[in-house]
This record gives structure tokens, sequence and C-alpha cells, in this order.
């Protein structure tokens, strides 16, 4: 199997072998990108680059200056040029000692100066309590996703205007996590962060998904593959903005 997705994308064999053991996709997910969607979150970071792209808004992209981040840069580049907004694309590769690690807030503060509106960090894996703090001070809005009631819990910490929570196994299934899940995690943010907005996602297909989601407390959700996936996408859309704006006046 190896080898033959080796002919097929001229990658080395060894590389092919890190990738799947790495994501755990099969040959054909790997080349149809199947599982793309199930990555956490993916649905509202590909809205918000679309929103931002067409506006043509600066995104800038923060990388990290490895193999990973590299890459990463690259494949940004690449991806302006064939979208046409490389007037609009900024790409940064941080000198990591002279930088540091992660995105910091004087790299927020330079950003704001370039008039970003999207900011993409790319293999940064930190704690962004700092930068995130000093983006709203700039008048950026800022989400923060989580996974768990606990994990929502603690990055509503940070002070974020909203915190999407959504379980990360049920992304693009079509199924939506149980009530008590966005009942108790709606609580406990208003709990932890009286102000901060709460939307609730996974699974999310249907216009009554959306109503459900919204009726039970939460500000707010998202959908990607249900949108996709729907005969109409326009449609689908358009019912389920319905239902949102239903369920907010009932409540």
């Amino acid at each position: 199997m190896a080898n033959k997705w080796l002919k097929r994308s001229a990658i080395p064999e060894h590389i092919s072998e890190i990738v799947k053991e790495r994501t755990g996709m099969s040959e054909q997910e790997l080349l149809n990108d199947v599982k793309v969607y199930h990555i956490n979150n993916m649905q509202e970071a590909i809205a918000m680059f679309t929103n931002a792209a067409i506006k043509r808004e600066m995104i800038v992209f923060h990388t990290d200056y490895d193999g990973d981040g590299i890459n990463c840069a690259n494949i940004a580049r690449n991806l302006a040029s064939i979208l046409g907004i490389t007037d609009s694309v900024k790409v940064v590769v941080p000198r990591r000692f002279s930088d540091g690690y992660g995105v910091q807030v004087r790299h927020v503060e330079a950003y704001a100066e370039w008039g970003c509106k999207v900011l993409i960090l790319a293999d940064n894996g930190i704690a962004a309590i700092e930068p995130v703090k000093r983006a709203k001070e700039l008048g950026m809005i800022t989400i923060v996703c989580a996974d768990s009631t606990v994990e929502a819990k603690a990055v509503a910490c940070m002070d974020p205007d909203i915190v999407l929570a959504e379980p990360t196994d049920l992304i693009g299934t079509g199924k939506v996590a149980d009530d008590s899940y966005t009942i108790e995690t709606v609580k406990g943010l208003h709990e932890v962060n009286p102000n901060v907005l709460v939307m609730i996602a996974s699974g999310v297909s249907t216009a009554d998904d959306c109503y459900n989601v919204v009726k039970l407390g939460a500000d707010g959700t998202g959908a990607t593959s249900g949108i996709l996936n729907a005969p109409s996408p326009a449609q689908r859309v358009h019912e389920m903005a319905e239902a949102i704006v239903k369920a907010k006046k009932e409540k």
C-alpha cells in the first residue's frame, strides 16, 4: 500500500510511512483528504479564512522554523497564489532563537499594525493567554476552541469573546453531542466567565440540530459537512439560519 501511494504522490516511502503513522489515514483517505473535516474546528477555520479572502482582508500565517512550520508556510504561499490573494496574505516564519517559540504579544501588535483580520497559527503548541488578551485590546474578535466541557471552562479563563466547544470525535459524523453536553458546557462557561459567548458544534447537519443547540442555551453553532453534503447547500444554510433566529426568539 505504501508503495502504491509512493508511486502516485512521488513522496519518499519513509515519509509516507511517517505520515500514515501520525494521521492514521488509509491510502484512499490520505489521497482524497476525506478526514480533513474531522480535524477539530476545521469548519470554523475554513469559514473565517474564506470570508476574509473574499473581502480581501489581511490574513497572517504565523508558522514555525522547523519541518512542519516551513511546510505550512510553503503551503500558505501556494494557496494565496492559487486564490489570487497574495496581496492580502502574509506568511511569517519567526527566527526560533531571537523571536521565541509560538506567537508572542509583540507579534500580535505588529500584525494589528499591518491590518490583520485573521491570524492563523501553524505548528504553535502554546497556551496563548497574553496574545489573546492583547488581541482583544487591539479590537480583534477572539475565538478560542475547545473539546470537553473542562477544556472549554479552562480556555474561558483566557477571556476570549467566544468559546467554540465541540467534541472532537463527533466532527463530520452527522451525530451531535447529547443535550447534557450543551447544557453543562453553557452553564460551566458562564460560571467561569459570564460575558463569554458560547458556540456548540460537532455533527451539526440539519436545521433541527441548530434549533436545538441554541434552544438549549448556546449563542450559536456551526457546520461544514452538513452543509456541503446537502442536496442544496444554499438552501441548507437558509434553513439553519432561520432555525437559529427562531430559537433565539423563543429563548
